[in-house]
């Protein structure tokens, strides 16, 4: 209530604002934002201010190694040079895209793998300043839940309706099927510069290759359909082509969810109908239902949705995906126990040190039970899993561990007093995630000689080499976005949907 008071005072009387402004700026900037932020969207101009776009490159693009197909990296990309050009480029609608690259990422055995666009450093900054824009008008519209939120949400429905049917659905191939057509009408309501929506286009028609693929060909090239994935605006470009079915379907069903393009429906009865209903409002936008992944049964017999299974009592974990995380696991123990036995393989620092490699392989089993932290962010298997009522999972997961270190050798056949428990990760990140350390954080590396020594620890620098600080600062956040994107492919890997 007071916030709202001082608000309307400022409104209402000018001159308090500037008493305000010269006694306590900061509070000064933050009233006004709060006051007129909320009731205007930026505009173009303004999202692609100077001062706006460096913060995001250097809060987005620079701390990230990635290079597209000009081959330049952050750490080479010209930035205050750039930032002017994409400024001037943007608003005279003169702005164009190299094409992206492809990068392949495994989605699994026998599976087609997910293709993946990678744009030049230029390129993705300019989307996410376009990103930038796009969230700040479609804040109301653009449900963000995480994928274990919504099991939850799920859950609770189940357990006062167990006796409801329900629908689980999933889009085929919904990126590759989005419309142009359809897309820019529906951002055409709500966006009216035009130049937005020319970036916009821009940005979806531009096709994506592999290094390999012949330049000739490359010329003139569009991609006609389709959002390509990976870039910063695919998701909530996904998200604003459903969002007015989301809209729909909430108001005509008791419940509905849907992450990405997978989608769950609990009703009283008559589920059937409700999939002919919803594969005629998905027609009317290009795309189809996988009748492959389509089911209909009944709540209390349970479903197995985003990874987890659920029923009216229960969320819990598929056996096949607690197999999955024991097999990394294992791998990580044959992995050291190799370098135990063969000291030429090892890193240099540990060439000669047996006790440093036993403790640097705890350091890696206990990241891949715990997961990992950077900037905000929580990554890792257990992570995902924080939703779960079954807790006998985690100490199963627990003794299981336990049982692979009394069976190696090279850690004496006991287990290691400093070793983390799976069961005890989750009960922190549900209840302490805030104040506790117990989640290894890349963060904490956040010295020179503390980045050195850990690559070190990985091999990836030459102990005998001199390096710049900004050659060891490149090369450990290189290292530890390889890291991070392994845990989001572990979720990606087990759950077939594209993370954002």
């Amino acid at each position: 209530m007071l916030l709202f008071f001082v608000l309307e005072i400022i409104k209402s009387f000018p001159i308090f604002a500037k008493a305000i402004a010269v006694s306590m700026p900061i509070i000064y900037v933050v009233l006004i934002e709060a006051t007129f932020l909320r009731e205007t969207h930026m505009t173009f101009e303004e999202v692609l201010d100077i001062n706006n776009i460096r913060l995001l490159y250097e809060s987005k693009i620079s701390v990230k190694p990635t290079k597209g197909v000009d081959g330049i990296s952050p750490s080479t990309f010209r930035s205050d040079t750039e930032f002017a050009i994409i400024r001037r480029k943007c608003l005279n609608d003169s702005y164009n895209f190299s094409f992206y690259l492809e990068k392949l990422v495994s989605k699994g055995a026998k599976k087609v793998p997910r293709v993946l666009s990678v744009a030049t450093v230029r390129d993705r900054l300019t989307l996410i300043v376009l990103k930038e824009y796009l969230n700040d008008i479609y804040a109301d519209y653009v449900n963000r839940k995480l994928p274990n939120n919504r099991v939850e949400e799920i859950f609770c429905y189940m357990q006062k309706n167990p006796k409801y049917q329900f629908l689980k659905t999933d889009i085929k191939g919904f990126y590759e099927n989005i419309d142009h057509t359809i897309l820019l009408e529906i951002l055409k309501t709500k966006i009216k510069d035009k130049r937005v929506i020319s970036l916009i286009e821009k940005a979806i028609k531009t096709p994506t290759f592999s290094s390999s693929f012949p330049k000739k060909e490359r010329e003139n090239a569009i991609n006609h359909k389709g959002i390509p994935q990976g870039l910063a605006i695919s998701n909530i470009l996904a998200e604003i082509y459903l969002s007015d079915m989301d809209e729909y379907m909430n108001k005509v069903v008791p419940f509905y969810s849907r992450y990405v393009d997978d989608i769950m429906i609990i009703l009283p009865r008559k589920a059937n109908e409700m999939r002919t209903a919803l594969r005629k409002i998905l027609s009317k936008k290009h795309l189809l239902l996988n009748k492959d992944k389509t089911q209909c049964g009944k709540v209390k017999n349970g479903v197995l949705f985003l990874g987890y299974w659920i029923t009216p009592n229960i969320i819990s974990v598929p056996e096949n995906k607690i197999a999955l995380l024991l097999t990394r696991i294992a791998g990580i123990f044959t992995e050291y126990q190799k370098l135990y036995n063969e000291s030429d393989l090892r890193p240099i620092c540990f060439r000669n040190d047996n006790e440093g490699l036993k403790e640097y392989f705890i350091e890696t089993l206990n990241k891949k039970i715990t997961g990992a932290k950077s900037l905000s962010k929580r990554y890792g298997w257990i992570v995902y899993y924080s939703r779960i009522t079954d807790y006998s999972i985690l100490y199963r997961i627990d003794k299981i561990i336990e049982k692979y270190c009394r069976r190696s050798t090279f850690l004496g056949e006991d287990v290691p007093c400093n070793l983390k428990s799976i069961h005890r990760a989750f009960f922190e990140i549900r209840y302490n995630y805030n104040n506790s350390n117990y989640i290894y954080d890349y963060d904490a590396v956040d010295s020179v000689l503390k980045k050195k020594k850990e690559l070190e620890k990985k091999n990836l620098i030459n102990i005998s080499k001199t390096y710049t600080d900004e050659q060891i600062i490149n090369l450990y956040e290189k290292m530890k976005q390889k890291e991070l994107s392994s845990y989001e492919k572990d979720i990606d890997f087990m759950n077939g949907s594209v993370s954002g």
